[in-house]
Order: C-alpha cells, then structure tokens, then sequence
C-alpha cells in the first residue's frame, strides 16, 4: 500500500520570472546598439536585458522601467535607419594651443552630453596628459586617463564618440563638449518591429517607442493599433515622445514646435510626452544623469499602477516623486521645462513634468493622451480602463461564438421573434459582467453591459450588445475662501 505523503520540488534558475500577478507586461520597441531586430525577448533583470541589447536609447529606458517600477517587459530592436547625429562642437573652455576637431568617422549609440576634462596639460603626442570624460555634461566623470602619445580620444561606452587633436599644447582645465544623438529608427522602421511584437506569443498590453515620434511615425503608430486591433481583436495603447528641446530653444519656440507638429493629429489610444528632464540611468555600472525625453522620466510607471490611479497623483502614484529624475540643477535653478513655472505644453495635450513648491521631487503634471479636445478619453487612465474594459469582454464574448443559442418563437416587447431569449441575453451579460468586476470594479464607479434583444442571429448570425463605463473623478483644481472671523459678531 502506498504511504500518504506530501512531496516538493525545488525549481532552480528561476529569479529571471516574474512572479504572477503584479505590473503589467508592457513593450520596449526601438533602437539597440547590439541584438537581433525585430525579435521580442522578455525580461525582468536589467542585466539580462543588457547582455543582449547592450546600449541605446530603448534598453535605457526599459532598465528604467524594471529598475524603479519591478517591470515586466517585453523588447524589440528595431532598424535604425537614420544614423546618430552630432550638435556644435563647444571649444570655448580650450585655452592651449592644440585644435579639437570630431572625428569624421565618430558615432554614438545613444543621446549623450559628451565632455572631456583635461585634468594634467602638456603637448599632444607626448606622453603626460590625463583627462576624463563625461557623457552627461560633467555631472559624471570617468576615471582619469592617461593620453600617452595617442592623438585622439575616444569616449568609451559611447558607441564612438571620438575626437581628433593637433599635435599642441592642452591646458590643464581645459574642457570641450558635443551633444549627441542616437540612431533613429523611422516609421517603416518601427512598423516591421510592430509586426515582430503581434506575432509574439507572450503576453504583453501597451508599447513604449524608444526613438523620437513626430507627426509621420504618430500617423503611423495610430494606423498600426486599428490593424492591430482589426486582427487580433484586442487594443493597446503607446508611450511616446516628441523631440526634447534645443538647447538654444525658447519655451515658446518649443511649444510652438510640438502644436504645430501634433495639430491635426488624434488618437486617444497615444500619450505623446514633450520637454526633456535629467534621469539618473538605471544600469548597473553606468551612475550617469543623463538629459532625457520626459518619457524616460515615467518609464514603466502607468504598468506598475492600479488602472484608476492618475499617474499626477502625489499619494498613491508617486509620493516620492519620480524616482531619479531632476528639472533643476545642484543650486536648484530649474534647467528643463517646468510646467508649473511655464504652462502650455499640457494644454495642447502633451504630458509633461512639473515640481510643487511644497514638495520635494518633479511629478507628472497631467497623464494627457492625444485625445480630440473635449472628448472623453483624455486621460491615460481612461484609456487603459477602456483598453482592458474591452478587452476582457472580447475574451469572455469568444466563447459565445459559435454557441448553440435558444431563440425566440414569437416577439415579446423588447424580445423579438428570432433573436436570442431573454434567459441567453442575460446569461451571456452576466458572464461578461463577472469578468469586467473582477479586473474593474474598484478602479471604476460602475460599469454596464447589455446585449441587444432584437439581434436575428438566425439571419445574421450576429450579436450586439452596449458597454458603459462610469469612470471615478478626478478634480484637476480645487478653490477655496477663507475669511477673517470675529466671534463678537452677532
């Protein structure tokens, strides 16, 4: 006979899956520095994500979701078309005689802030000069190095930022600086890694864009959901952003850049963010603030929150602030786009950052989408409380397809002759509404589902039914009075 017994099984190799339940899996699609293209891969450990993917633009970004908010992510890399790009060479803080130029063969892997220190001066050529290198401005420098007799200098980790020197003289405290920009992947681009990522069996619900969005790849990306949502029947939403200031650009200037691009482009289902912010990298090894897009900013953040919390709030969404993020700089002067201090970009429905004088920390000002003005869906709340509001009613309605369904002999009121019996109508309301409570109920006010009673399935082999979502409320002003009292007054 068989003893009783309870056994185990001890699974090793694990700590790389995430535990059920948790943040949603979202999509990190674009540029990468290494890695197939257009191949999703899931991830939960930045190292994991990095030894395939190495640098770039959308790795970063994806570490940051995984770092600050325990992402579940999915990534794609995608083609890069347009080649990394280089601004003005800055020469003013060299004072000896050798001349910096950039390398004619230089590239870059990502959107850096590449500066050079020399910390001992001597002649180009001869060994003796040490410097050190920054890829955020000097907010971060490298240890110092030994020039030898090389005459160039190449930043490491930066995809090939290189510089090339006369054989003269460097100062010690002589510095140099070259913004850089990544590769960019264009909208043809984007769209065959889109394609990759809807073939993919793993689950996953909303895409993050990790290269630039302008007017052409948001008319593209909008195109791609109804396809999407035509051929899968299940709807996404995307986290994007539009080019991050110049440094040379004016508040006005750039506001006037992102309404004029985004004028007559809609689409609930798109959260465009605009301005820049300093983000402190959430690689291992890599301690560097860089000057990043908004959206790096909020990586991960709206997949790690219950579907009814706004992302602006200040107690249940981030009471610390955005974890590693800074609009001003060490004397607390602001150096990127403040809401509060210069309003507009929210109102022509971009997401923005903002900082409360009472609060430590920089705060989403409002979770904006690219709705129409006036519409309902304006908010990326309400867009991911429709998104899984229709969704998880698709999923229960499938299993109706095809069902044997008693129908009605003879019209009664609603209930028309032919059409499905008020006992199917509500049972199939009942199973849809199950399921919309469990994932719903205490992220909305209410909901409803209703089928139609006059649907001739015999005929048209066709149901119908009418959803509703009543969402919470979420003020975005508060006003009060307050007077003086006298308490000898009658």
């Amino acid at each position: 006979m068989t003893v009783p017994s309870v056994t185990y099984n001890v699974l090793n190799g694990r700590l790389g899956v995430r535990p059920p339940g948790g943040v949603e899996c979202h999509a990190y699609v674009g540029p990468c520095s290494t890695g197939t293209k257009n191949r999703p891969t899931r991830h939960v450990r930045s190292a994991d994500l990095i030894s395939i993917y190495t640098s770039g633009p959308t790795p970063e970004l994806a570490c940051k979701a995984i770092e600050s908010w325990k992402g579940d992510i999915l990534a794609v890399r995608s083609e890069a078309s347009t080649a990394s790009s280089f601004g003005t060479l800055d020469l003013t803080s060299v004072t000896g005689a050798c001349v910096v130029t950039k390398d004619a063969g230089a590239t870059s892997d990502d959107d850096y802030e590449a500066k050079v220190r020399i910390v001992k001066g001597g002649t180009v050529g001869v060994a003796g000069i040490t410097y050190q290198t920054s890829l955020d401005n000097g907010r971060t420098w490298s240890t110092t190095l030994a020039l030898g007799t090389a005459t160039t200098i190449t930043i490491a980790g930066s995809g090939g930022i290189k510089f090339d020197l006369t054989s003269a003289g460097l100062n010690a405290g002589d510095t140099w600086s070259l913004p850089a920009h990544a590769p960019a992947s264009t909208s043809a681009d984007l769209q065959a890694a889109l394609a990759a990522l809807l073939g993919s069996s793993q689950p996953w619900k909303n895409i993050w864009i990790g290269t630039p969005i302008d007017a052409t790849i948001a008319a593209a990306l909008s195109t791609w959901l109804t396809s999407a949502e035509n051929t899968t029947g299940k709807g996404h939403k995307i986290y994007g952003a539009f080019r991050a200031p110049n440094a040379s650009e004016s508040e006005a200037d750039y506001l006037t850049a992102f309404t004029t691009e985004f004028a007559s482009f809609v689409d609930k289902r798109i959260t465009i963010c605009a301005g820049a912010a300093r983000v402190l990298s959430a690689r291992q090894g890599r301690p560097f603030i860089y000057r990043r897009s908004v959206l790096h900013a909020i990586a991960g953040l709206p997949a790690a929150l219950p579907l009814g919390v706004d992302m602006s709030q200040t107690v249940d969404a981030t009471p610390n602030g955005l974890p590693g993020v800074f609009l001003h700089d060490d004397d607390g002067n602001p150096v990127e786009h403040d809401e509060m201090l210069n309003p507009g970009l929210s109102d022509v429905r971009a997401l923005t950052l903002r900082t409360w004088p009472d609060k430590v920390g920089v705060f989403v000002n409002n979770p904006v989408t690219m709705e129409q003005v006036g519409g309902d869906f304006y908010l990326d709340q309400h867009v991911r409380i429709l998104v899984e509001f229709c969704n998880t009613a698709r999923r229960v309605l499938v299993d109706e397809l095809s069902r044997a369904l008693d129908t009605n002999r003879k019209t009664n009121g609603p209930n028309v002759a032919g059409a499905p019996t008020e006992r199917e109508c509500q049972r199939i309301e009942a199973r849809v509404l199950a399921a919309l409570n469990d994932t719903l109920k205490t992220q909305v006010s209410g909901i409803e589902f209703r089928m139609h009673r006059d649907d001739l399935v015999l005929s048209t082999q066709t149901l119908s039914a009418d959803g509703g979502i009543l969402f919470k409320g979420y003020p975005k002003a508060i006003n009060f009075t307050v007077a003086a009292i006298n308490p000898a007054a009658g």
